[in-house]
């Protein structure tokens, strides 16, 4: 998710040795076949940060997707339209909300953030960005039941990396809104994946001040329009990108909360892999891949905690709380019970109820980790191996 690639460099960064080539003891699963004339997210950008996308990456569509990058051509103007005329209408509206207190689920992709961000959203006083709102995110406030209508029985019905159940109406990651609007975003990648991201697209507090400014005032209206009508509620956000983000996030909303929760890496990378073999292939443009992309993935890792253990001292300590991933499905009324407790988020008796009954019907089950031969687990231990011991996994 934040490219591919570099991972000598990362080993030599990290006083690593990168040991047997990674893509001689990983592979990444083959794509399933969808058509490349299927409509992506990419269909719910407008057209200016449409065509500056195309630009970027200098029109590297690929013949084969082909129909994906007409499709997006062609709903691009709706968007534009849709979202000048919502701003026009309601921006004095959007302007009046403040974001509060916000709370940021931040952690590795395939770590749990998405069980922990639906957990909370069932917390009536929270409000939270769903999937209408991340893939429409200029006017899909205003336009949902449109969309809904529109879309009929279309949407797909399970996550196409872990075939979990999937909704429109869930709650989804902004990272996915932040990038349609137009801002630097390594999500780029998913489209283009042999351009990889520099630190600008992933750290925005690193964007020069024009860019920076202009980074905060879209970010700020598209959360004022996720709270429109709920300015009461506290706002719940998820993104494991986030994780790299603590410098420029407590500048903009300085009461800031975070919840970062973590996995094994033994079973977090090969997900992964599984992932970029799946969601990958359901929303690029572009079909070639990167040279060793299994090192690639396996460099984002470390540079992600990497990013995050040297900015986390800027939140206070009481306003970062950590979990393992294991313990929340071991036992969740517990740990987000504390987790209400340390962070101060409420009277947790209602959502306990709800946690409790969905124990009792069998919602959770203990993890596993894969099967994984020798050398792969002495690959990702030397790759993993201070994370490991940070969260007791050595």
């Amino acid at each position: 998710m934040l490219g591919t690639g570099g991972a000598e460099k990362r080993a030599a960064d990290l006083g690593l040795d990168p040991g047997p080539p990674l893509d001689e003891l990983f592979s990444i699963p083959p794509p399933p076949k969808l058509s490349g004339h299927t409509p992506t997210i990419w269909c719910g950008m407008a057209l200016g940060p449409w065509l500056a996308l195309l630009v970027r990456h200098r029109f590297r569509v690929s013949s084969r997707h082909w129909g994906r990058a007409l499709l997006a051509t062609l709903t691009a103007p709706f968007n534009s339209l849709a979202g000048g005329i919502t701003l026009a209408v309601h921006g004095w509206r959007l302007r009046r909300v403040g974001v509060r207190e916000p709370l940021f689920i931040v952690g590795h992709w395939r770590s749990g953030t998405t069980l922990l961000h639906e957990l909370l959203a069932l917390d009536r006083r929270h409000a939270w960005p769903d999937g209408y709102a991340c893939f429409w995110p200029s006017h899909a406030f205003r336009t949902r039941p449109v969309l809904r209508r529109a879309l009929g029985g279309g949407a797909p019905k399970r996550r196409p990396m872990d075939d979990m159940d999937f909704d429109l109406g869930l709650p989804q990651e902004d990272e996915f809104a932040l990038m349609l609007l137009g801002l630097a975003s390594p999500y780029e990648s998913m489209a283009f994946p042999r351009s990889l991201p520099n630190d600008d697209s992933i750290d925005p507090a690193r964007l020069e001040p024009r860019a920076r400014r202009r980074y905060e005032r879209v970010m700020r209206r598209f959360l004022a329009s996720v709270l429109l009508g709920q300015k009461q509620r506290r706002l719940l956000l998820k993104s494991p990108i986030h994780m790299a983000r603590l410098e420029f996030l407590s500048r903009l909303f300085p009461d800031l909360k975070v919840i970062h929760i973590v996995r094994d890496p033994r079973a977090v990378l090969p997900s992964m892999l599984r992932m970029s073999g799946t969601l990958g292939h359901a929303l690029q443009l572009d079909h070639r891949r990167p040279p060793r992309p299994v090192e690639g993935l396996f460099a984002n890792h470390a540079r992600l905690f990497e990013m995050f253990e040297a900015t986390r001292g800027l939140v206070p300590a009481d306003r970062l709380v950590e979990i393992r991933y294991e313990d929340l499905v071991r036992d969740p009324v517990a740990v987000v019970a504390d987790l209400y407790r340390r962070l101060d988020l409420g009277d947790f008796a209602p959502l306990a109820a709800i946690l409790a009954r969905r124990v009792a019907e069998g919602h959770f089950r203990l993890p596993t980790l894969p099967p994984l031969d020798a050398a792969q687990a002495a690959a990702i231990e030397r790759w993993t191996g201070a994370v490991m011991r940070r969260y007791g996994y050595g």
